[in-house]
């Protein structure tokens, strides 16, 4: 969530249309993160199964599945509904470029979707689930951590995943 949090305080600063859809994307894709399966962690709706319900925020169900379109309709993955297609007949401006064509030609492009006003609405949730998270994490220590942890030490825990690999190759030339 803290990755989510900074990419929607650089959003906000940010003049350029480009950064701010860079930031937009880094926003809505790192609050997903923990919603996705990934090697060795699972999603995070399978321990919290009431989740956005149980957040005590109006709305956050609603919230919770825009943020989850604007990620798989217009930023993480192609859907009609987050590409624009053009076919462009010769004399007419290509929109990506700004040339102008000699004869007949197509652009695609993804729909954008900036609206910092949906930003500021949208980012609750992301407050409200790194709150939740921070007040479970913490009673958990307090649980677990005078059992296992003297005064003053640092424990790393030991995961089973060596350090990064590439993964090797699926389709051979």
């Amino acid at each position: 969530m803290d990755y989510s949090l900074r990419a929607y305080s650089k959003l906000r600063t940010a003049t350029d249309s480009d950064e701010r859809y860079n930031h937009f994307l880094a926003f809505v894709v790192s609050y997903f993160r923990p919603f996705t399966k990934n090697d060795g962690l699972g999603n995070l709706e399978v321990e919290l199964p009431e989740y956005p319900r149980e957040l005590n925020l109006e709305q956050s169900g609603i919230r919770h599945q825009r943020m989850m379109d604007l990620r798989h309709k217009f930023l993480s993955h192609s859907s009609i509904e987050g590409t624009k297609i053009a076919i462009l007949a010769p004399g007419a401006v290509d929109p990506g470029t700004g040339q102008t064509v000699a004869e007949y030609h197509w652009n695609i492009a993804r729909r954008e979707f900036l609206d910092p006003r949906y930003a500021d609405w949208l980012v609750e949730i992301v407050r409200a689930l790194a709150a939740h998270l921070d007040g479970l994490i913490q009673t958990l220590l307090a649980d677990v951590g005078p059992l296992h942890l003297e005064h003053a030490e640092v424990r790393y825990l030991d995961t089973p995943a060596d350090d990064f690999e590439w993964s090797p190759p699926q389709y051979v030339q």
